[in-house]
């Protein structure tokens, strides 16, 4: 019989020990596990990759007449990328928090945790270069093989910068705080803050990229502010970036933090200072971009339309529908403009200046209006019903002359009665009328 002391350890079997270090070893093999698989690019990288494209050609296209609206077009969905980058760096940032002990350690434990935003913003330059890929053909066919500008591009790189600034910022938000609602708070917050600086307008925002919804022909980038938006967001992502790394190892002194946040709104305030002077333009007129002039056919009229490059194909249509308006105006005996003149700088009392929207949308009788409107001097604000009838007039002859779905009504003036004398001398009296006006 063998006794044992009651004060001494009993000795555990060999199947103890290892059961007893079971959930040791399944905890490190989880994180390592968990570090292998963190970053998980094969659900999120075809979304990133596609909405460049989807966002272009979601938004018509009439950008396809022009290289620079084309890409602004483009840049248009950081509006939409930049967020979700945010948030799906968040989530990849919180699922790595778990092996932080083991990064805190590794030689490269924290390029792990950078890598992340890193191949996001990798992801979204790439999804930028596929829409340009797919919509060069069509600008290339619509504006007959226009060469782009090297400046076009400049708002890529602005959305690309913003991008990138947001996955960094997403990336240190799930590092810092590995909630589960915290991929989501932080997609909706960096909705919220995109959106604002972009309503904000240009001077008031370094979020400011894309969406023009009128035509770019004869402007370019405005290199000042585009190099101050586009260096702030640099620097703003350079700065979270040595945020990231640095929590990486081991939470941050308090020091630390008020010099960081401190430095962002250093940089954040210098940049939109800088902008506001500019008063919110991103565009300037590009002297070295000028309209070609082709002869239009008016009957006896002497006219000209001298459109920007990519709009020239149009200079048919604008002849097919007000060529004969301008003809009959011409015939009795009314004033008419002598060059159709795209170019907003080419202002003169016989120019009658269209936009390229005037332009492609031709058929909704935006043309005809625009010659109606040639008649009212800028100075003219319609004020008094003598004024506004006269143009009522003006504009119902041309719109009927042509034959336009949307023209203004005036009584007597009908396809029948257009060319009687009585129909004549009420359009020569409301243009006389017109002229005079001056406020």
């Amino acid at each position: 019989m063998t006794c044992t002391s009651p004060t001494s350890p009993a000795r555990e079997t060999p199947a103890a020990i290892r059961s007893s270090h079971a959930p040791e070893r399944s905890g490190r093999r989880r994180r390592r596990v968990t570090l292998r698989t963190s970053c998980s690019p094969a659900w999120w990288a075809p979304v990133l990759i596609l909405t460049p494209s989807v966002d272009t050609y979601a938004r018509g296209q009439a950008w396809a007449y022009e290289w620079l609206r084309t890409a602004d077009t483009i840049a248009f969905s950081v509006l939409f990328a930049a967020p979700l980058m945010a948030g799906i760096t968040a989530w990849e940032a919180r699922r790595l928090h778990v092996c932080h002990h083991i990064l805190a350690r590794a030689p490269r434990g924290t390029h792990a945790l950078v890598s992340i935003p890193l191949l996001a913003a990798v992801t979204y330059a790439v999804g930028l270069l596929l829409a340009v890929a797919i919509t060069s053909p069509l600008v290339l066919h619509r504006t007959g093989g226009l060469a782009p500008h090297p400046a076009d591009s400049l708002e890529l790189i602005t959305a690309l910068a913003v991008g990138t600034l947001m996955a960094f910022l997403g990336a240190l938000a799930g590092w810092r705080v590995p909630r589960i609602l915290t991929p989501v708070i932080t997609l909706l917050a960096a909705f919220g803050a995109v959106m604002a600086s972009y309503i904000a307008g240009s001077g008031l925002g370094l979020v400011s990229a894309g969406g023009a919804t009128a035509s770019l022909a004869g402007l370019r980038i405005s290199t000042v502010p585009w190099a101050w938006r586009t260096g702030g967001c640099l620097i703003l992502a350079a700065l979270a970036g040595s945020a990231l790394a640095r929590v990486a190892r081991k939470p941050p002194a308090p020091r630390t933090c008020t010099a960081w946040v401190l430095a962002v709104l250093t940089v954040a305030g210098v940049a939109t200072t800088s902008l506001s002077s500019f008063e919110g333009n991103r565009f300037s007129p590009d002297p070295s971009e000028t309209t070609s002039c082709t002869a239009i056919d008016a009957g006896d009229a002497t006219l000209q339309a001298c459109l920007y490059p990519g709009y020239t194909n149009q200079a048919s249509t604008v002849e097919r529908l007000l060529g004969p308006v301008v003809a009959d105006l011409e015939a009795v005996d009314v004033p008419v403009p002598a060059v159709i003149s795209q170019d907003p700088r080419a202002d003169g009392p016989q120019t009658l200046y269209l936009s390229g929207d005037d332009l492609l949308h031709s058929d909704d009788g935006r043309l005809l209006l625009a010659l109606s409107s040639w008649y009212v001097p800028r100075t003219c604000t319609m004020t008094s019903s003598e004024t506004l009838d006269a143009y009522l007039v003006v504009a119902a002859w041309i719109g009927t002359r042509g034959d336009s779905q949307e023209r203004p009504v005036a009584d007597g003036i009908t396809p029948a009665t257009l060319h009687t004398p009585t129909t004549t001398r009420r359009l020569q009296e409301a243009i006389s009328v017109l002229a005079q006006c001056e406020g």
